[in-house]
């Protein structure tokens, strides 16, 4: 190899990439410009580039960038298989952002999506769970024109892995693309059929993908599912992850009111059982969303209720020496927990909170209001109006609920209601019911 100048067949290439170190791929080429690839063929770059993912992780290296460029050749895409292309997406997401250039971009979405149909399972839901996962780097219409054609490849799961179903659900749920019905149909009775077969992190991910897609028509039938045949079985259930665990707790806060049914009574409440087994160690992002659910069944039901309040008073202890290293939406989130429960740990939750308001999201705003305003000083509630009038313009949906724990807590202050209404965003979204709210 020549100082400026690469020439190398591939298959030599796959086995050096496939040993190198970070100093060694340097060594490979220092000049882009310089570096040549001899015996192109698709099979080459798509396992070159595989490897070269595992190995270096970064696109900062100029034999990365040469050998991305020349794999992802605009003019050349169009020989690659549909599994092949799957698997270079997976590898230009690995790889980063600085990757790939945006047209480039496109054209491999553009063919993924003309070819999703004919992949594999894996490399379907190897393309489709790194659309996902670096949804900043695409357009939206882009990313909507591939989950549209991966709903078709869900109506026949035959051949399909636990993994594979459960990373596409995830998919799903992480960009917010609903779900027909009948392809919820297909994974339930998929989900059916291989239960035994499903691992702890596919089953919380698949319930959390739901959860977050709002529960749409058809996912009553795949929760039944679970808690019958996986989360009935107390084997399978404590096998969940601490963070397992949580999604499942959230995802199960997420389901409709009038899922009111012993069997997911049942199952709520083995849950938050598994939580006081695990205790201490539950990190508090964890204990927040578990709570969150077990909190939302506590309102629909006095036996879950009685759960809550237990665990509430076992984790105060336990919470508090955590609080200063807490991230700010995880203290929010503990302030909705103990709300109108125990006013000491809910007043040094808001307070924290407060310290860090610049760091709060635009949902954790109207949360830490409806919580934690008994608590708070008038100055402190003045602190989150500032905060919340240099977002203007707000959601109906935020101003409302902060607007409603003004009146929930008989917090009469006519200029801060005067604030607040100011920051209120008027388009379609608002509903009747932030209008009484806001009246």
């Amino acid at each position: 190899m020549s100082e400026r100048r690469l020439s190398i067949s591939l298959p030599r290439l796959l086995d050096r990439i496939s040993r190198a170190s970070r100093r060694e791929l340097i060594l490979l080429g220092t000049e882009a410009e310089g570096l040549k690839f001899k015996d192109w063929h698709p099979m080459h770059f798509t396992a070159a580039l595989q490897r070269l993912a595992k190995v270096a992780e970064r696109s900062d290296l100029p034999f990365v960038r040469c050998l991305v460029r020349t794999a992802l050749d605009r003019g050349k895409l169009h020989l690659y298989q549909p599994d092949q292309l799957g698997m270079l997406l997976w590898s230009a997401g690995k790889l980063g952002k600085n990757s790939v250039d945006r047209e480039t971009l496109s054209s491999l979405l553009v063919l993924v999506a003309g070819n999703a149909p004919n992949m594999s399972p894996q490399a379907l839901s190897s393309a489709l769970y790194t659309l996902a996962k670096h949804q900043e780097r695409f357009l939206s219409e882009e990313i909507a024109r591939v989950m549209e054609t991966g709903l078709g490849c869900l109506m026949d799961l035959d051949g399909f892995s636990p993994q594979s179903v459960a990373n596409i659900m995830w998919a799903y749920g992480k960009v917010g693309y609903r779900i027909t019905f009948s392809a919820l149909s297909s994974v339930g009775r998929h989900i059916e059929v291989n239960a035994l077969d499903y691992e702890s992190r596919h089953i919380s991910n698949v319930l959390w993908a739901l959860a977050a897609l709002e529960c749409p028509d058809g996912s009553r039938a795949i929760f039944n599912t679970v808690c019958s045949s996986w989360l009935s079985v107390p084997a399978l259930r404590t096998s969940l992850s601490s963070q397992g665990l949580a999604n499942v707790l959230w995802a199960f806060g997420k389901t409709p009111s009038d899922w009111l049914d012993s069997a997911f009574l049942e199952t709520v409440i083995r849950l938050g059982a598994d939580l006081s087994a695990r205790l201490p160690e539950v990190e508090p992002r964890a204990i927040a969303n578990c709570l969150w659910g077990v909190g939302i069944w506590a309102a629909r039901d006095h036996t879950v209720a009685r759960l809550y309040a237990r665990l509430l008073n076992t984790l105060a202890p336990i919470l508090r020496p955590q609080i200063p290293t807490m991230d700010p939406t995880t203290t929010v989130a503990l302030c909705w927990c103990y709300a109108k429960e125990e006013d000491r740990l809910l007043r040094e939750l808001a307070r924290a909170a407060i310290e860090r308001v610049p760091e709060l999201s635009a949902k954790d705003y109207p949360t830490l209001f409806w919580s934690a305003i008994g608590v708070l000083s008038r100055e402190e509630v003045g602190v989150l109006c500032d905060w919340l009038e240099r977002r203007i313009p707000c959601c109906a949906a935020q101003v409302s609920k902060c607007l409603w724990a003004l009146v929930d807590a008989r917090y009469y202050d006519e200029a801060l209601v005067t604030r607040l209404v100011k920051t209120l965003k008027l388009d379609r979204a608002l509903t009747p019911k932030h209008v009484v709210c806001c009246g």
